[in-house]
């Protein structure tokens, strides 16, 4: 069978295109390495974005609802509160699996237990090999992640563009605020640690936006500041944080096109990729009818996410430059000033772009190292 279009991993990017595909009348075949549900690591921050895109506030898989923000800088902290939520907390397990989910039942296919091997662009479509068998598409989306087989066939120096990050599930600590998230700026050069709450546990980690930057010792340092006594993880994993980087990626060729992850669509501030795969999975799925039913160029896929995505990514990227070189001056800013942070909670909610908040954020910057 020669399907309209195959999707290439199944997380919150693929399954959302998949579902946005199949509901415009196309066939579609979705495949994933694994089974779901499946571990994925991943904090599971979810910002007050994602409701332009799927209501979680009642959905089984939110976790909890984030009203306050613990802004830290070594041994000095700051506790902003907020009346709306700033971020959703997710298990990616359920998360996922959900969204696996929706797809199905617009009519999707989902083959589960595929690892995909290779792919063949040809004139009349693409082959998708696995280790088994093969399948073919007119088009292939992937969305298989930061290192998968369709983001090295379009950016064959991919591995160089990400950002190591590692986390542990724990129980606790104690003191934790379930309603409060940490930000913590001081532990890690050129990046962050955070601590986010679920029901029955805590995801903590660290990331560093210097390339080729070490997470160990500071991920050790940060929990031996957490922990009064040496806690063991539950789980524990390394994995890269594919953030956006100037200039972007090729996101589209003939036959394929890339989404979330694979294709580096992930804010350079502060890490958040889900959000932005679901959006680019809508927007490619809408876009796979507009190219099998109207022979659109696949280059204005590339277009379309570079004009809504780019602009936003390049701010948040200068905002990371001035936060993860100078956390001691961010921390002190927004103790002086904690509109910043007022207005930041505008960002993760989508009414304020970093485009405007950049500009707020220097502001602030030349008034408190001037004064």
């Amino acid at each position: 069978m020669v399907y309209d279009v195959v999707v290439i991993g199944m997380g919150p990017a693929g399954s959302t295109a998949a579902l946005h595909a199949a509901s415009s009348g196309l066939t579609v075949l979705g495949l994933d390495r694994a089974s779901f549900p499946r571990y994925k690591a991943c904090g599971g921050g979810l910002s007050p974005k994602i409701l332009k895109l799927i209501d979680v506030r009642d959905n089984p898989s939110l976790e909890r609802s984030i009203t306050g923000l613990r802004l830290s800088f070594l041994s000095r902290k700051k506790i902003f509160r907020f009346e709306e939520p700033i971020s959703f907390m997710v298990m990616r397990e359920v998360f996922d699996e959900m969204l696996v989910n929706r797809a199905v039942e617009k009519g999707a296919l989902f083959n589960h237990g595929v690892k995909v091997c290779r792919i063949e662009e040809q004139n009349d479509g693409i082959l998708v090999h696995s280790e088994i068998e093969t399948f073919k598409g007119r088009i292939a989306i992937g969305a298989d992640g930061a290192l998968g087989l369709t983001a090295r066939h379009l950016n064959p120096r991919l591995s160089l563009r990400n950002a190591p990050g590692i986390e542990g599930e724990f129980c606790g600590p104690e003191d934790i605020d379930p309603s409060t998230i940490e930000f913590e700026v001081g532990h890690t050069p050129s990046g962050y640690g955070w601590i986010f709450p679920k029901k029955e546990r805590c995801s903590i980690g660290v990331a560093t936006f210097r390339g080729n930057g070490s997470v160990k010792n500071p991920y050790r340092e940060y929990l031996s500041a957490i922990f009064k006594e040496k806690s063991r993880p539950e789980r524990e994993s390394g994995y890269p944080i594919p953030v956006y980087s100037s200039p972007g990626l090729k996101l589209a060729s003939k036959r394929l096109l890339l989404t979330g992850d694979a294709g580096h669509l992930v804010d350079p501030f502060f890490g958040e990729g889900i959000y932005y795969a679901m959006r680019s999975g809508e927007i490619a799925g809408n876009f796979s009818k507009k190219m099998l039913d109207q022979g659109v160029s696949p280059s204005e896929y590339q277009r379309e996410i570079e004009r809504e995505f780019y602009p936003e990514f390049r701010a948040a990227k200068n905002l990371a430059r001035l936060v993860y070189r100078f956390p001691k001056l961010f921390f002190d800013l927004t103790d002086k000033h904690p509109g910043v942070i007022r207005q930041y909670a505008e960002v993760l909610n989508g009414r304020r772009l970093y485009r405007d908040f950049l500009p707020t954020i220097f502001k602030a910057a030349v008034r408190s190292i001037l004064s």
